[in-house]
């Protein structure tokens, strides 16, 4: 029931509230984006050190 009390606040109230939110949203999302940019790089790092692994073994068993 608190929730419609929120709704029902006059608009001034609400729209202070809501872009504060958006400015959590937009913060979360640019986290979010970081972490993901972050995980593809550690990715492809790991593919870059498997691959130069493997290239090592091969050519000193060679």
């Amino acid at each position: 029931m608190k929730r419609l009390g929120v709704v029902e606040a006059d608009f001034d109230k609400k729209n202070k509230v809501q872009s504060r939110d958006l400015g959590k949203l937009h913060l979360i999302g640019l986290t979010l984006i970081k972490c993901y940019l972050g995980q593809k790089m550690l990715t492809k790092l790991k593919q870059v050190t498997a691959l130069a692994y493997l290239v090592a073994t091969v050519s000193s068993q060679a």
